[in-house]
């Protein structure tokens, strides 16, 4: 067989995954070939990285804005306090910790 141009490899991308999968498995020299074709390059990476860095004064802008406004300051207390809750859940649960899983055991 012959082998498939590039354009026909990306394409393959786009469609089905089970039809890449069973090309793959029968030619896994294209997965090396679309690894090199779907790769970035340094300045694509370069200009990436900083759309997606946070900015530098991040934190002191949250904690400026957080120390202005009370509310704001107890929601986000309250929003960690839940993602923190599904944690001490699973402590709690598979006995992770000193407390009794139950209530009222010794």
């Amino acid at each position: 067989m012959s082998r498939m141009t590039d354009e026909k490899l990306m394409r393959l991308l786009d469609g089905d995954p089970k039809r890449l999968e069973k090309h793959f498995e029968e030619h896994p020299e294209d997965a090396d070939r679309v690894e090199t074709l779907t790769e970035l390059s340094s300045p694509m990476l370069d200009g990436l990285r900083g759309a997606f860095d946070a900015p530098d004064d991040l934190a002191a802008r949250v904690q400026a804005r957080l120390a202005g406004d009370p509310v704001g300051k107890e929601t986000m207390q309250i929003t960690a306090d839940l993602f923190g809750l599904a944690w001490r859940t699973a402590q709690v649960v598979f006995g992770k910790n000193n407390e009794s899983p139950r209530a009222g055991e010794n």
